[in-house]
Order: structure tokens, then C-alpha cells, then sequence
């Protein structure tokens, strides 16, 4: 075991050591040693002072036994005459002068061997001769002046020229004890003396213990610890049993006269005490000495003894530490000074000691701290260039060692990785590693420790706020001999906007190919659209013709009506190809989302399986959209209709709607969609569900899992609408586990118009107003002119607008209305209005096209207010159209 110890305590050692601890045991074992022989010697003279006391207290009862026995010859003669009243007065005489002159006897007793009183010295006894009770046995207690109820004296008949001393009892509050002698021989009578143990006592105590009195305490107690005596300044009476007092313990327990330590005396103080024994009388006479008033003296002797030698002795330790000091002063200063430079603190400058062995270190010890200081200035300015730098740096600065635990970071690093520098330094920064990453960061982090070559990878932080941030990561080693190295420089160069304007590039160019995917198909459906429109116009007009003129009852009917159905499904056909492409005529209006599902939810419970519950739940929450509410309910009606398809084996289809609203996060994530209040419709199924790969490609035209039996349009349908109101279609589906389909639309500020407020239609939609009709399309130009003439009107039929305006010209009459198609050769139907109004003046127009919407736009410049009717039309919505304008004011 190694022990540190410094110079100064190395020289206070050896003095503790080897002068003051071998000179302090001496004196502590010598001090104890005197101490203990002096207080021996106080207690011995307290114990020959109670010798003293105890011989002449049993001379005093010699001479009280010697006074009896000389009185037994007189009393017998004296008692061989007690019938003379000389002899009688004799005896009284006899006995009161033992009274007179004993102070400590205070009563003299004859007793007869009948026990009959012959007489006593005492006041107030009773007559010569009474009885006592109870014979022969005990002297009552009241012939004493004692407590009846207390006996008194056992009747102890000694032999002749012997004495009988009897235990102490108590008389009057206080003890006496008897002595008894016979009277005669042989016996006549019993002498009895009453002796007062307190007078006793105190005939001896107060000449010998005067002048001590103040400080000691003497009194007596009998073989059962009962004080005998009266103890002076306490509140101790004689009786009172003092076995709490540790003097009367140790008394019976030890035989030693001597008590060697203190105790709580008598008088509830600290006291010494010595006992000496009566053994004639079984009483013990204990004298109790006040603590102080021994020690005090002892002490003083003591200090006069040991104050010398103790002053000689710090002399020396002075004397030691002065040379000691003087000596370890410049080396102490040299050690705190080394302690300041380690610091940093080199403002200092040893001084010389006087030593020449210190002095030349203290020059040696200068030129070091000297040297040291312009060194540490110098990488203390490298340090706080590179801190300067790595803090103003726009990208993460760390430093690591080889485990992974950093020990510098910048400001910046902390704000990529997402905690604050407390935390990354107490739990470390892989806490905030994104999970999915944090595996390949530490297996590439271990693989370079041990090879360690340089650093480069991409890793994504998850932050608190659920924000991941993109970053890359260079760490290079820091190379300081050829040893493996130990301390890691890294960079944190932020990603995130790189990476989302890659994801965005990456989205963008998906969204291009499909908008250009769809453009092509939209071209292709409008060309289409256009050229079918203008052939289904005729097909559906003459049949519409033919089953209004032909009767119920004909056999042609019912072909008729098979080729208007055939004509209808084609025309959807066309309406689901503008749809996916985006291209249809929208009628927007306010449309409230519960009704709409309510009045799908009358349809499907007619055409949904047995097998399939279908289940609507409507939020009271859900505000107005802006909506073409046709297309909405062919929205609700494809979702179901392909979630009823997934369950081939029955299930659960469920249509809900609810108001959402969305935050910047999630309207980020819905991508077109922008924060506030939208209208959630949720169509679920507990269907096969779809892979991954299929739900990438379920809103692509012409895409179907029905194999033969699907057209690959329904959910292209539904995304086209989506879309073109502004809104957003999500996807949620894992095999076996159903789908749902989740449409986002935008909350509208109008409100849905009322059934009541709607206007009922026209009884008639005849008329007899001019008509002039412009169509290049000559099929739908004579259904046209054709039906108009049967409602009434007037037609002025033309194939182009140069051919109409000729018309126009010639014509006299009031024209009431244009009714044109958009797109011709040569004039447009735009163009064509805008010359006939310079003709006619006021003028109406209606066009009509089979074009998509952009088409009519682009190419006929009209308005999307501009009152227009799409082909194929039925006659009945043309004459239903051409009425309400020509109605309208």
C-alpha cells in the first residue's frame, strides 16, 4: 500500500513521534499514576478519620455496658427491698442519674422476669407494676413514647455479667437502640437502656468533622441499608431505606473500604465515599466527600508537576517546525505555483529561499511556466480559430473517439441531429438516428473504427417533433503518430431540401409522365369523344323520335328501346372517357355530402349481394362542397361497387363521411390539398385487399384485377373527378385485411339549394319563335332541324357560318336564336354569333358541341359561363335548353 504524505507532514510526524508522543504517554501514565495515589491518600485519611470514629463509637458502647453491669449488684439489693419506699426512691434516683448524665441515653427500663414494669425513666409512664402486652414477649411501644402500633423490644434475658444489644428501632422519628443486662444472680430482674443512635453520633462526629463539614457527609446505616442518623442540608430522614444509593451497593458488594471512583452521594452530588464496618453493632459508617473538594488539589499539584516538562516540550516543537518551515515553505510555494500553472494560471514568478538546491529550481521552475504559457497562448488561438470556424461553419462540426462518443459539437450539429448539446453529450447522438437506419450507422461505424479509412455515408435524424432530417456524413481520423488513432473529425452536411427536391423531382416527373399519359389519352378520348358524340347525337334523337311516335302496343317498340339503352351505355362509355382524362363539363353547385350518400345508399340496398351488409355513417359535422353532384354519386357508386367486387365471399361495406381538418403536415402529405376544412368520405370493405404493386397502378385507364370483366375505368373514373374538384383520393389496403378508400374534398362557404327552391319544369316545350341552326355535322344538323320544326319552330338550317350569314342576309324576318356548334370550318360558332348579332341586332345564342371542355375553350374562345349543350343530347334536354333561353329575360 502506497502512502502520500507532503514534507510538512512528514516533519510533524516526527515530532508527534518521537518527541511529543513518548513525552505526552509519560506524562499521562505518571499523571494518572499521581492522581490515583493522591486521591488514595484523601480517601485514606477520610477512612482512618471513620477508624477513629468507629473505635470510640464502640468504647462509647463498652462504657455503656460496663455503666449497666456496674449498676446490676446495687438495682438487686436495692430490688429485695422494693417494698420500702426508701428502696424505690434509690432505684429512681439510681436510673434517672444514668439518664442525667448520658445524653445518648434517653430511657432506663426494669423489667421484672413476669415482664411487669418495676420503673422507668421517661415522663408520663404509666404506674409501677402494669402488665405489657403481650407478655413475656414484647414491651409495648407505648411506654417508650413510641408508635403503638409498632412493637418494640425483644425481652433477651443475657447471662449474668453479660449484655444483650438489640437492632435499632424506631422512637419518636428517630432510631434507638437497646441494651439489656441482667439484674442479680440469679436473675431478679432486666436493666434496659434506651441509646439514641443520633445522639450517639453525633457526641463523636461533631468534634471530629468540624472543620471538614462543609465539604463531607457522614452517617450510618444498619445491615439493611436504613439510615440510622440524620444527614444534615438533604431531604434523607432516619428510616429511610437509601439501597438507591450507589455507596450502599458497592458497600455490600465490595470489600474494599475504599471507594476508587465517584458516584451520586447522599446529597445528589458528585462525591467520593469510604465505608467502615461496625461488626459488634452490624452498622456501617459511611462518609461521603464532595468530588471537587478532593480532585482540585490533585489537579493543582499536577499542573504544578507536568507544567515544566510541558512548556520544555512545546519549546522543542517550536523550535522544529521553525527550521521545518523554513525548509518546506519554498518547496510548498513551488507546489502550489506548479498547481497554478496546471490552471493555466502563469502570472507567477518564484522567488529565492536563501537554499541554493531551491533556488536553482525555482530559476528552472520560471523558465518552464515561461515556455508553457506561450505555448498554451498559441493553442489556445489555434483552438479558438478552429471553434470560430466550426461554429460560423454552415454544416455540423464533431469530434469523436473510437467507440462513437462525441466530445465537441457545434451549434449546427445539435440542430441537425435534433437535441440539445446536454443531451447528445449525456445519452449520445445515435438516440436520434431514424430506426431504420440506426443498424446500418452502427455496423458501418464499427467497420470503420477497425479499418480506419474515411467515413461517407447519408443518415436521416428523427427529430422530436417527428420531422426527419437528410444529412451526409464525413469522418475522417486524426492522425497523430503511426499508432491506431483514437480521435475522430467529422462533418454534418445538411440533405433535407436536396432530398425532398429530389423526392419532389421524383414525384414531379411521375406526375409529368402520367399528365402527359393522360393527355394523350385525353386527346385521343376527345377526338374519339367528339366524332361518337356527333354519331350517337342521331342514334339516340331518331330512336327517342320513334319510341315517342310509335304505340305501346307495336312490335317495334321494344327494338327501339334495346337500340336507345345501347345508344345510353355508349354514351357513358363516352362520359367515363372524358371523366379519367378530366376533360367533361362540369355543373358545379353546393352539394351536401349526406344526402348525396343517402340517396346512393337507396340504390346500392337494392343492387348490393345478400352476402354483403352494407353499413352508412353520416357526421352531423359535415359542411357544403362545391360539386357536381352527379359526378359525386358516381364516385360513391364505383368505390362500392369495386368493394363489393373484393368480397367474393361477403363482408362488410361501410360508407362514412366526417370533417376533417387539415393541418400543413397533412396537407403536405395529400400533396394538392390545402389546410383548413375538408370533407372525408370513407369507403371501406373487408375484402382481398392489394399488394403493393397493385396499388400502384389501380387509377391507371384501362387497369383491371376483374380480368375480362372490368373495363379498367371505374377507379380512373373516380380519380379524374376527384381531381378535377380539387380534392384527394388516398389508399389503405394489405392482403387479406380489405380496403379503404379515403376521398378528400374542399369545404365550399354556399350553401345547398333546397328541393322547394328548384323550379318545376315546363309543361310545353313548344314554340313558334326563328330558329337559326348551324351544324357541319349534317346527321345531327336534320335531327335538329327535324325535331325543332315538330315542337313548332321555325329552322333556318345551315352547314357552315359563311353559309348561315348568306342566309342571314336574305332573310327579313326577327331571328330569335343562334343555336350553332362551337368548332367548324371557316367560322366558329363564336365568331359566327358575334356577325350575326351585328345583322340581327339582339339576338340569343345556344351552342353545342361534342368537344371536351378544354377543346371548347381553346378553340371556340368561349366562356365557361356560356349557356352550352353537349352532345350527344337527348331531343328532350334540346328542347328543354332552347326554351329556357328563349324564356329567359
Amino acid at each position: 500500500m502506497n502512502f502520500n504524505f507532503s514534507l510538512r507532514q512528514a516533519w510533524t510526524a516526527l515530532i508527534l513521534f518521537a518527541v511529543i508522543v513518548p513525552t505526552a504517554v509519560v506524562m499521562v501514565w505518571y499523571g494518572q499514576h499521581l492522581f490515583k495515589e493522591r486521591l488514595t491518600d484523601g480517601l485514606r485519611a477520610e477512612h482512618n478519620a471513620n477508624e477513629r470514629l468507629r473505635i470510640e463509637i464502640e468504647s462509647e458502647i463498652k462504657r455503656f455496658e460496663t455503666l449497666l453491669l456496674n449498676k446490676s449488684d446495687p438495682l438487686s439489693f436495692l430490688l429485695d427491698r422494693k417494698d420500702e419506699p426508701l428502696a424505690v426512691r434509690e432505684i429512681h434516683s439510681l436510673l434517672a442519674n444514668i439518664v442525667q448524665r448520658e445524653r445518648a441515653v434517653h430511657e432506663v427500663i426494669i423489667l421484672s422476669r413476669q415482664g411487669e414494669i418495676v420503673t422507668n425513666i421517661h415522663p408520663g409512664h404509666r404506674p409501677l407494676g402494669e402488665d405489657l402486652l403481650p407478655p413475656e414477649t414484647f414491651l409495648s411501644a407505648a411506654q417508650g413514647g413510641l408508635d403503638p402500633s409498632q412493637k418494640f423490644l425483644e425481652v433477651v434475658i443475657p447471662k449474668f455479667g453479660k449484655t444483650f444489644i438489640g437492632s435499632p428501632r424506631k422512637l419518636e422519628g428517630k432510631y434507638s437502640v437497646s441494651m439489656t443486662a441482667s439484674v442479680g444472680q440469679p436473675v431478679k430482674a432486666i436493666l434496659i437502656a434506651l441509646i439514641d443512635v443520633d445522639k450517639l453520633w453525633l457526641a463523636n462526629v461533631l468534634e471530629e468533622r468540624n472543620p471538614r463539614k462543609e465539604n463531607t457527609r457522614d452517617y450510618i446505616l444498619d445491615r439493611h441499608n436504613t439510615l440510622l442518623t440524620t444527614i444534615e442540608n438533604t431531604e434523607h430522614r432516619p428510616g429511610d431505606v437509601l439501597t438507591h444509593l450507589d455507596i450502599a451497593n458497592i458497600s455490600q458488594e465490595e470489600d474494599e473500604e475504599l471507594i476508587g471512583h465517584s458516584y451520586v452521594g447522599a446529597t445528589d452530588q458528585l462525591v467520593y465515599g469510604t465505608v467502615t464496618t461496625i461488626p459488634s453493632l452490624g452498622w456501617m459508617l459511611v462518609s461521603e466527600v464532595n468530588a471537587a473538594h478532593i480532585i482540585q488539589p490533585i489537579y493543582a499539584s499536577l499542573a504544578e508537576i507536568f507544567s515544566i516538562p510541558l512548556l520544555g516540550m512545546l519549546i522543542f516543537a517550536w523550535f522544529v517546525l521553525y527550521l521545518a518551515n523554513r525548509t518546506i515553505a519554498p518547496v510548498q510555494r513551488a507546489s502550489e505555483a506548479m498547481d497554478q500553472v496546471t490552471r493555466g494560471d502563469y502570472n507567477l514568478a518564484l522567488k529565492p529561499s536563501g537554499i541554493n538546491e531551491l533556488d536553482r529550481l525555482a530559476v528552472i521552475f520560471n523558465r518552464m511556466a515561461h515556455e508553457r504559457k506561450n505555448t498554451e497562448e498559441m493553442l489556445r488561438a489555434s483552438e479558438e480559430k478552429f471553434r470560430s470556424l466550426a461554429e460560423s461553419s454552415p454544416v455540423g462540426v464533431f469530434l469523436m473517439d473510437s467507440p462513437g462518443n462525441v466530445e465537441y459539437i457545434n451549434d449546427r450539429f445539435a440542430e441537425l441531429v435534433g437535441l440539445s448539446e446536454g443531451e447528445i453529450l449525456a445519452l449520445g447522438w445515435r438516440l436520434a438516428v431514424h430506426p431504420d437506419d440506426q443498424e446500418r450507422v452502427t455496423t458501418s461505424l464499427s467497420e470503420f473504427a477497425e479499418i480506419g479509412e474515411n467515413f461517407h455515408q447519408e443518415i436521416r435524424w428523427l427529430h422530436k417533433d417527428g420531422e426527419v432530417i437528410w444529412t451526409l456524413a464525413n469522418v475522417v481520423p486524426v492522425r497523430e503518430t503511426d499508432a491506431r488513432p483514437t480521435l475522430y473529425i467529422g462533418t454534418l452536411t445538411d440533405l433535407t431540401e436536396f432530398k425532398q427536391a429530389e423526392e419532389e423531382n421524383i414525384r414531379l416527373e411521375g406526375q409529368y409522365r402520367q399528365a402527359q399519359k393522360m393527355e394523350s389519352i385525353g386527346r385521343l378520348a376527345g377526338g374519339v369523344a367528339h366524332d361518337l358524340n356527333n354519331l350517337l347525337v342521331p342514334i339516340l334523337g331518331y330512336t327517342e323520335i320513334l319510341i315517342h311516335d310509335l304505340d305501346q302496343e307495336n312490335a317495334l317498340q321494344e327494338p327501339a328501346e334495346e337500340i336507345q339503352r345501347a345508344g345510353i351505355m355508349a354514351r357513358n362509355l363516352v362520359r367515363k372517357l372524358l371523366a379519367f382524362s378530366r376533360k367533361q363539363k362540369l355543373e358545379y353547385k353546393p352539394v351536401d355530402l349526406n344526402k348525396a350518400t343517402s340517396e346512393m345508399e337507396k340504390l346500392l340496398r337494392h343492387t348490393t349481394h345478400d352476402d354483403v351488409e352494407l353499413q352508412v355513417i353520416q357526421s352531423p359535422d359535415v359542411k357544403t362542397i362545391r360539386a357536381d353532384s352527379s359526378q359525386i354519386e358516381q364516385v360513391i357508386l364505383n368505390l362500392s361497387v369495386n368493394a363489393q367486387d373484393a368480397m367474393t365471399e361477403g363482408g362488410n361495406l361501410t360508407i362514412e363521411t366526417a370533417l376533417v381538418n387539415l393541418d400543413e403536415n397533412d396537407a403536405r402529405r395529400l400533396e394538392d390539398l390545402n389546410p383548413g376544412e375538408h370533407v372525408m368520405l370513407t369507403v371501406s370493405d373487408t375484402g382481398d385487399g392489394m399488394d403493393e404493386e397493385t396499388r400502384s397502378q389501380i387509377y391507371e385507364p384501362f387497369f383491371s384485377t376483374k380480368g375480362e370483366q372490368g373495363t379498367g375505368l371505374g377507379l380512373a373514373t373516380v380519380h379524374g373527378i376527384v381531381k378535377q374538384h380539387g380534392g384527394h383520393i388516398e389508399v389503405d389496403s394489405e392482403l387479406g385485411q380489405g380496403t379503404t378508400f379515403k376521398v378528400y374534398l374542399p369545404v365550399s362557404s354556399y350553401e345547398p339549394i333546397s328541393d322547394d327552391a328548384i323550379a318545376e319544369p315546363r309543361t310545353s316545350l313548344m314554340g313558334s319563335e326563328t330558329i337559326m341552326l348551324v351544324d357541319d355535322d349534317e346527321p345531327v344538323r336534320l335531327l335538329a332541324e327535324t325535331f325543332l320544326k315538330r315542337q313548332g319552330y321555325n329552322v333556318l338550317s345551315a352547314h357552315s357560318g359563311e353559309e348561315s350569314l348568306a342566309i342571314l342576309d336574305r332573310h327579313r324576318e326577327p331571328l330569335h336564336l343562334l343555336l350553332t356548334d362551337v368548332v367548324m370550318p371557316g367560322l366558329n360558332g363564336k365568331e359566327l354569333f358575334e356577325k350575326a348579332v351585328e345583322r340581327k341586332g339582339n339576338l340569343k345564342v345556344l351552342y353545342m358541341s361534342g368537344y371536351t371542355e378544354d377543346i371548347v375553350t381553346d378553340r371556340g374562345g368561349l366562356d365557361k359561363d356560356t349557356d352550352l349543350i353537349h352532345k350527344p343530347f337527348s331531343i328532350n334536354a334540346l328542347a328543354t335548353k332552347v326554351r329556357e333561353i328563349l324564356d329567359a329575360e
